[in-house]
């Protein structure tokens, strides 16, 4: 695939490095100029994933068609407005073979004074933050996003903080089958550390729990004292049912504790019945995430109640 556009302005897109017969890679990518794209909550980002845009590249090159989205090392570059910085979320091979210096070379991510004069903005020039998929709080508690972040369902996110971990929901992607799926890379899943202190499940759809049935029988699964109950009395009678062997239910508005980790739920409004968000504290840092949520159905209250009284001092995902 080719850029959509062709000149020297900084670009914002999707990119992938496919490895050739040599040693090298080959920068497959579908970007944007900067400019073309709006802001939105303080970012600009390409409304393209990697998800929808895979099928065009194996289109473009039909020996690509054996492999899915996620094989080969692959990224995004977003521009945030507070800084002025240019953001590659991408995949850690990208970082260790050097190839980010490739995106910045490719798509004119080098201070430019030209760029930086048409937006009115704090830095004079405008930078490059360059990041793994993960971010790293200033104690120590780290934060892995492995699937979501291009794609409708299969969410997985995993924290870690003093050696122990935590993993929220863990979804089957909405066009993907559970044998061909495969578990994150966590500790704990495939090599059994004891790091893994728990799962927290948000809600009852697959696009959460999907993967659930693949974790090992011994992991402690977090769930709606409700979610667990459908789930159970559900899983006879659905094709692929489930229910988890070892579970914890948690309420609306109380903390419990996972290892270094307190958890404090909070019920939202959503179409999956029992549905939460969850407050996460860890060495002093608060963070918040949100699951599915809406504001116009039967518990629209609860929306309403969170936007009134958001967690404070907490960092949303």
């Amino acid at each position: 695939m080719r850029d959509k556009t062709s000149f020297s302005a900084p670009r914002l897109g999707i990119i992938w490095f496919v490895p050739t017969t040599g040693k090298g890679y080959r920068f497959t990518s579908l970007a944007n100029d900067c400019e073309r794209v709006s802001v939105i909550g303080g970012f600009k980002t390409v409304d393209e994933g990697h998800v929808d845009t895979w099928s065009k590249v194996v289109a473009a090159d039909r020996r690509l068609s054996r492999y899915d989205y996620e094989y080969f090392p692959r990224g995004r570059v977003n521009w945030r407005q507070e800084d002025n910085a240019f953001l590659l979320l991408a995949d850690p091979r990208i970082f260790d073979l050097k190839l980010h210096n490739v995106v910045a070379q490719r798509w004119h991510l080098e201070r430019n004074r030209a760029f930086a004069h048409r937006h009115t903005l704090r830095n004079k020039h405008a930078s490059i933050t360059f990041r793994q998929r993960g971010t790293c709080m200033s104690d120590g508690l780290h934060i892995c996003i492995h699937r979501g972040t291009n794609q409708i369902g299969g969410s997985c996110v995993e924290m870690q903080y003093a050696g122990k971990r935590i993993v929220v929901v863990l979804g089957l992607p909405l066009d993907a089958e559970l044998e061909a799926t495969e578990l994150p890379d966590i500790p704990s899943v495939h090599n059994n550390d004891g790091s893994l202190m728990g799962l927290l499940l948000s809600h009852g759809h697959r696009d959460h729990w999907g993967l659930l049935p693949k974790l090992p029988s011994t992991i402690n699964v977090c769930l709606g004292r409700k979610t667990l109950s459908i789930m159970a009395a559900a899983a006879p009678f659905i094709p692929g049912g489930y229910a988890p062997v070892n579970s914890v239910t948690y309420e609306d508005g109380k903390p419990f504790e996972l290892g270094p980790f307190t958890i404090t739920p909070r019920l939202m409004d959503h179409s999956g019945f029992d549905a939460y968000g969850f407050l996460i504290e860890a060495g002093g840092k608060r963070v918040y995430y949100s699951g599915d949520i809406r504001g116009h159905g039967r518990k629209a209250a609860l929306f309403e109640r969170f936007v009134k009284s958001p967690p404070a001092r907490s960092m949303f995902c």
